[in-house]
């Protein structure tokens, strides 16, 4: 069996401590640059390999030394709220319950801390946390589309749920935007329509980083003859009824993808009948309000997000990392897409049988 090349070997070779060599792999300033290349060069060069199970046993001996809040993960958020859950945004509950209980299964506590608490400022918290001597951070889909954390990340191992915090490039965990819309697009093409719509707004393609409206486009355009038609209105609270009507009324549509239960509502309010004139589906499941009392989310066909499987597996990156003491922005950026399941419901109805188009 090969010896593993240890760091005191690789110290003997360049001339210096282990310690120093330690520091050097680890990109430390406390060494020169010009000394850091060269050893990692020469670690390189010897097929050095960092052990994964001592580096776990150190993290874990140094966290019990400083007798800090090290087995606890900070679960961080820009929402109005102390508690997540209390936004009752049922796949964002999933997203925490998901992250809680694997954390608890790993040995790990997670507290949570809202950014819109009163007098707190992201450097305010990012102090509060390295002081509990917290190092891992899970951040859930942040309110806005590109809302960021203007923070040190250089000290903290982070992991984001969804694709709506783009920058910095931290690794992320969520639903596979595409692959929900291209199925939304190949079951209703499975029952014979052809010509599909697609209703959404900005704000919605760009927190998927605009990957709705590509799978729908490509699915589209690869399993139909008619051309892509999308109805695009600026954001959740500008909803353009009327305008929508007219583009539904001139196109004809024999299908609808939404990605907003108000559309449908709209719909049957104007007599428009589900699925008899109109199919309906959607990549994910909607959320309806007290004045949606005709709809219920849960009988429109749609592609249903693994909440619980996306925060057990953010935490699971998260811990990984800890474990590996990754800290910082990382090079390169891993994203981690989870598919969706398929729920039928009882929007979609059969259409004539027709062939689907080569292109």
């Amino acid at each position: 069996m090969k010896k593993r090349i240890t760091l005191r070997d690789i110290a003997q070779k360049v001339g210096v401590s282990h310690v120093t060599i330690s520091l050097a792999l680890r990109g430390s300033t406390e060494v020169s640059r010009k000394r850091r290349e060269e050893i990692c060069k020469v670690a390189e060069e010897m097929g050095y390999r960092p052990d994964p199970v001592l580096n776990a046993l150190n993290f874990y001996r140094h966290s019990k030394e400083r007798q800090t809040d090290i087995g606890t993960i900070a679960f961080v958020h820009n929402w109005p709220t102390d508690d997540f859950r209390s936004l009752k945004i049922e796949l964002f509950t999933q997203y925490y319950e998901g992250a809680v209980k694997q954390a608890k299964e790993l040995g790990y506590n997670t507290e949570e801390f809202s950014l819109s608490t009163s007098n707190m400022t992201p450097k305010r918290l990012h102090s509060v946390i390295l002081n509990r001597g917290i190092r891992g951070v899970i951040i859930p889909p942040m309110r806005d589309a590109g809302d960021t954390i203007d923070w040190d990340w250089s000290k903290l191992s982070s992991v984001a749920m969804g694709l709506s915090m783009t920058n910095p490039p931290i690794h992320r965990v969520a639903n596979f935007h595409s692959h929900s819309m291209s199925l939304c697009v190949e079951k209703l093409v499975e029952k014979g329509h052809r010509k599909i719509g697609l209703v959404l707004s900005a704000q919605q393609d760009q927190r998927s980083e605009n990957a709705y409206t590509g799978a729908y486009l490509s699915s589209v355009f690869r399993l139909t003859a008619e051309p892509p038609k999308i109805f695009v209105f600026p954001g959740p609270q500008d909803k353009d009824f009327i305008g929508f009507l007219k583009w539904f009324k001139k196109e004809k549509f024999e299908a609808l993808i939404v990605l907003n239960a108000s559309y449908v509502s709209i719909l049957l309010e104007h007599g428009i009948s589900i699925p008899d004139e109109v199919s309906v589906a959607s990549p994910h499941l909607l959320a309806t309000e007290e004045s949606q009392p005709r709809i219920d989310s849960t009988d429109i066909a749609h592609s249903l997000e693994e909440g619980y499987k996306i925060g057990a597996t953010a935490t699971r990156v998260l811990i990984r990392m800890l474990n590996q003491n990754e800290t910082g922005i990382p090079s390169p950026q891993i994203s981690a897409f989870i598919r969706g399941t398929w729920v039928d419901g009882c929007t979609i109805a059969k259409r004539t049988n027709r062939p689907t188009p080569n292109r």
